[in-house]
């Protein structure tokens, strides 16, 4: 999974509605049925923005959302 979509049900890598970071490379892999749900996602995700979005695009934003999600983390001092 390392930058590459492999699974099934992916779509364009256009990724206009996700902000734009600086980046760096990791490389994971995850088991098939998260890659399934991260494909449900991405079409739920672009019916929803009406714009195809690939999943691997989707993955780094998720663990900034489970960061700030998570109230335990907030009350860490940075």
């Amino acid at each position: 999974m390392a930058g590459q979509d492999t699974g099934e049900g992916g779509g364009s890598t256009s990724s206009e509605f996700l902000p734009k970071t600086d980046s760096n490379t990791v490389t994971t892999s995850c088991p098939a049925g998260l890659r399934f749900d991260l494909n449900r996602y991405a079409a739920l995700q672009a019916q929803t923005d009406g714009e195809a979005v690939d999943a691997v695009m989707l993955i780094p934003h998720m663990p900034d959302a489970l960061i700030a999600w998570g109230h335990s983390f907030k009350r860490l001092p940075r």
